[in-house]
């Protein structure tokens, strides 16, 4: 009996590993392309330039925030930056480890979803959840290793809500898996804090209900909860540092709460916040049905920071129409099975939905296309709990026709094999149409080339510290800044911009050459006093002894 118990267990195991395995087969022609072709020198520019000068700041302490926000504080956390540093010092000056971290962000929450669900809930779960993850690649995919914050938090989000509702349903080791994930996303963007924080109560919440309905927490339980709040403590060291290091109100945990407190933007409409949502939901059923990936330029629409349309299109009324309807009938149905694993899935989802839907209504300033992608994750669960009851409806029809358990079992997993083959199809096809990573300017390359030639002559000649300024052209000012770090030069940022680059150094104490950037879209407005040191292209540099902050040359 005890070997039975054994090999059952192995076997189980070894199924967790090849579902797992399978949910990243769409997205793995992106990891071997990178690697084929590297993201080379001067290729980034702007947020992601930022995002890999943090990340390499990680491993000298200095990194202990998010990105920063327009707002004048950063997001709550770094731990998307210590997850990809690793990935990073393997590849050293070239960026594309920044790339193969986040491609392996992606395939760590896709794969967790899976595994976790054949774990904690079982084979037709786990079917479900890869065929939801397989139609996510086959709408997304072509954003699966784009770095940007915006975008690179959907998928661990929707790893979160899958382990939260796991937990919920009584299985304790979900909640220390599912910790890493809710505290990446929060602290990535404030905005998911909500979503993460409130879930989890509820969770939390449930698990504890059904502990004590079962005459309460065996020692296994108390363990593996005493586990998930040290981790969460732990995860969350590197901002309370910061909180702790700062002199008073100047800490970021004191903006983010004086920022909520003091904001003159008063929180959108409900009506606003419902449309924008209805529109962002509808992306994974609209992209699959109409093969938009196929036709996608190599900016995909969910990375665009245009603002939304002001109304919602008929198809997106009716894909949340269908969506609602479909959760409803699920709903019942599982309900009738006794199936709370499903029914578990549905509320997690709809709770979650209702918890975007609350949070967009925060959104300060216009609503963007990448701004509103991370809301999509909480429907995708929906669907799981959708598909899940489908699947055990079908399984009971199969029971009836096809007697052998093996028969039952190899249609299950065919059905989620084929669904893995059609969605790494239009990967190809996207790349081979487009091959650069998103988020890379190739052809910004010479032209950041040139203009770092121009700063690193002009400031040997001067014996001094090159002074980065964000004001004018700030894309390709963080791109210098990432590109001095590379060769690990000293490279000093304006007190100005503190606040945006909070593990740089200030040009404190020493021998300083600033430098500004400037273009026809993004004019430096004091430049009359500035020096003249280079043009390449259209953008032009500037270089002055000392911080320059007014002009009253009148402008040439």
């Amino acid at each position: 009996m005890g070997e039975d118990s054994q090999r059952l267990r192995q076997a189980e195991w070894l199924e967790i590993v090849a579902l797992a395995l399978l949910s990243i087969v769409p997205i793995l022609p992106y990891l071997t392309h990178v690697l084929d072709h590297r993201v080379v020198r001067f290729d980034l520019g702007a947020d992601f330039a930022l995002q890999e000068y943090n990340v390499r700041h990680v491993w000298l302490g200095e990194t202990l925030l998010g990105l920063g926000s327009r707002w004048k504080w950063s997001h709550p956390g770094p731990l998307l930056f210590y997850f990809i540093a690793p990935f990073q010092k393997a590849f050293g000056a070239s960026s594309t480890g920044l790339y193969v971290g986040t491609w392996a962000l992606s395939a760590v929450s896709v794969s967790t979803i899976v595994g976790a669900t054949r774990r904690w809930a079982g084979r037709r779960q786990a079917i479900a959840a890869l065929v939801v993850i397989t139609c996510w690649f086959g709408a997304f995919g072509n954003v699966a290793q784009n770095p940007w914050v915006r975008i690179v938090l959907a998928l661990p989000l929707f790893a979160y809500l899958v382990l939260a509702t796991l937990f919920a349903r009584g299985a304790a080791g979900a909640a220390v898996t599912a910790i890493p994930f809710g505290c990446l996303v929060t602290q990535t963007h404030v905005l998911t804090s909500e979503t993460v924080g409130v879930v989890g109560a509820v969770a939390l919440g449930a698990f504890l209900l059904g502990a004590r309905r079962r005459g309460g927490l065996i020692r296994s339980e108390k363990r593996w909860l005493v586990i998930a709040v040290g981790l969460l403590v732990l995860l969350f060291l590197p901002p309370l540092i910061e909180q702790a290091r700062a002199a008073p109100g100047q800490g970021n945990i004191s903006k983010l709460i004086m920022f909520q407190k003091t904001r003159t933007a008063s929180t959108k409409p409900l009506g606003d916040a419902f449309r924008n949502w209805t529109f962002a939901n509808s992306w994974l059923v609209d992209r699959i049905l109409s093969g938009t990936i196929l036709e996608e330029s190599d900016g995909p629409m969910v990375v665009r920071w245009d603002p939304v349309p002001p109304t919602v299109s008929r198809t997106a009324w009716t894909i949340l129409v269908v969506q609602v309807l479909s959760c409803a009938a699920a709903a019942v149905v599982a309900r009738w099975r006794r199936d709370a694993t499903s029914l578990a899935f549905l509320g997690i989802g709809v709770l979650g939905s209702l918890l975007a839907i609350h949070s967009v209504r925060a959104l300060a300033g216009q609503e963007h296309y990448s701004l509103l992608f991370w809301t999509a994750s909480a429907s995708a669960v929906a669907w799981i709990g959708v598909v899940s009851t489908g699947l055990g409806e079908l399984w009971g029809a199969a029971s009836r026709f096809i007697a052998p358990s093996r028969s039952r079992v190899a249609i299950l997993i065919a059905l989620g094999i084929v669904p893995v083959i059609a969605a790494t199809i239009p990967q190809r096809v996207w790349l081979a149409r487009f091959p650069n990573p998103t988020g890379t300017a190739p052809w910004a390359r010479a032209l950041h080339a040139g203009l770092y030639e121009a700063v690193r002559e002009r400031t040997k000649r001067a014996d001094a510290v090159p002074v980065i300024h964000q004001e004018g052209g700030w894309d390709v000012a963080l791109a210098m800044l990432l590109e001095h770090d590379k060769d690990g030069l000293d490279v000093r940022i304006a007190d100005a911009d503190a606040w945006g680059v909070p593990a740089a150094r200030l040009a404190r104490e020493g021998r300083f050459l600033h430098f500004w950037f400037a273009s026809p879209e993004l004019p430096v407005p004091y430049s009359a006093c500035l020096e003249l040191v280079g043009k390449v292209g259209p953008r032009l540099v500037y270089a002055a002894p000392s911080d320059v902050k007014t002009c009253e040359v009148a402008p040439r």
